[in-house]
């Protein structure tokens, strides 16, 4: 992998990360953890990438989650819950395809970040 491409998904982890803490009550947990995982062309056709071997890393968090229409516009550019001054709203546009987002009001958010595995 080149260092700008393990830069460029280095910054995009970081921003998940970010916006994960931005968005949690006063008391909350992050939680991060990787695994290895081997993706198929029916999960990956949606996202435009290829079946295979990738690395996955999960933040899940205990904050207040987000309801069904921000869910559904959690990808879209320039979207954004913050006020103006806090943020532009790209973030996760830019990562589209290699996060996926789960989440229910009041029951915290899962992201999936799913990166090429290189041997």
């Amino acid at each position: 992998m080149t260092e700008k491409k393990q830069t460029a998904r280095e910054k995009k982890q970081l921003q998940a990360n970010l916006q994960q803490v931005q968005k949690m009550e006063a008391i909350g947990t992050l939680f991060i953890q990787t695994a290895n995982v081997r993706l198929d062309k029916k999960f990956v056709k949606p996202y435009n990438m290829g079946a295979g071997d990738y690395v996955n890393v999960t933040m899940k968090d205990t904050g207040v989650g987000m309801d069904a229409n921000t869910l559904k516009r959690v990808f879209d550019p320039f979207f954004t819950t913050k006020e103006k001054e806090r943020g532009t709203g790209l973030g996760l546009a830019s990562a589209y395809g290699i996060i996926t987002a789960l989440s229910e009001e009041g029951q915290g958010a899962t992201f999936n970040i799913y990166l090429p595995a290189f041997t």
